[in-house]
């Protein structure tokens, strides 16, 4: 019986893997909240251009969708290719401009 401990690192999760998980364990629990809240502080009145930043799965670019005027460009931002495309699996919607922006 061999008691040495194995070098091998087990198997990461791929980046989509993660996004996906990261939406469906914690966006319920932790961010569905917060984004309704923060869509609802959104006066929509004159809005004709919105650029949401750090929009990971869309969990708040869902509520933006929902709430803003019909003709309001809204441009749902990230730093992480994989959370923009899961986001961009929940909402096939032609009005988002999807953007890869490092925001710092």
């Amino acid at each position: 019986m061999n008691n040495e401990a194995s070098t091998e690192q087990p198997e990461s999760l791929s980046d989509n893997t993660a996004a996906a998980h990261y939406d469906q364990f914690f966006g319920p629990m932790f961010f569905e909240p917060y984004a309704m809240e923060i869509a609802l502080r959104i006066d929509p009145t004159g809005l004709s251009n919105v650029l949401e930043l750090a929009a990971g799965t869309g969990r708040v670019t869902r509520h933006l969708q929902r709430r803003l005027l019909p003709g309001t460009r809204l441009i749902a931002s990230d730093v992480s290719e994989s959370m923009l495309q899961q986001a961009k699996k929940q909402l096939h919607a032609a009005t988002i401009q999807w953007q890869f922006i490092d925001a710092q």
